[in-house]
């Protein structure tokens, strides 16, 4: 009877954390659509990737100063904004980034809530990477993703090692990051 106990309550601390996980994506998705106005570099990277073909695309990135995971992702989202309007696409595409990186935060991870909730409500990762589309919480979702597949012990290093090389085409922080995992 005690461990029937133990396993309905991990089940239900396991729904709370997905409750509250969900709470904190409305949360920043209605601050993004409600207040938070695109800058002109935000838009630049989504006229980028939406107007150009992916082989003019590579050859422009030699003058942007960041590896092309952004626009490649951004340039994949794009289709959407004939159904949607581009302001929605961009934010979407961005919030699907955050949504990610929290859920490894929020529901895989194994830290108190108060640090949980602490992390997600940082400067960082609340406000410069969660509402501004760029494509820096790429960088955290990769990098939550890699600390993840790394704890569980899972067998499929083919998976790490696509997840590593990912973070390398984030940010040059990513690479240092991914050098450290």
């Amino acid at each position: 009877m005690l461990s029937n106990d133990k396993t309905s309550n991990t089940t239900i601390s396991k729904y709370l954390l997905i409750a509250l996980w969900g709470i904190m994506i409305l949360a920043v998705g209605a601050f993004k659509y409600t207040y938070h106005e695109l800058w002109k570099d935000e838009w630049q990277a989504w006229f980028v990737a939406r107007d150009m073909s992916f082989g003019k695309l590579f050859g422009f990135l030699q003058y942007e100063g960041h590896p092309g995971l952004w626009y490649l992702y951004l340039k994949v989202m794009s289709p959407l904004s004939h159904l949607l309007g581009d302001i929605n696409t961009i934010n979407l595409a961005h919030l699907l980034t955050v949504a990610g990186g929290l859920f490894f935060l929020v529901v895989r991870f194994r830290l108190p809530l108060f640090l949980k909730l602490l992390v997600a409500t940082t400067y960082f990762v609340g406000f410069e990477y969660g509402v501004i589309n760029r494509g820096y919480f790429l960088v955290i979702l990769l990098a939550f993703w890699a600390v993840d597949i790394i704890i569980r012990g899972s067998n499929k290093s083919y998976l790490l090692g696509l997840v590593l090389f990912l973070l390398c085409q984030t940010e040059v922080y990513g690479v240092f990051i991914a050098v450290c995992l």
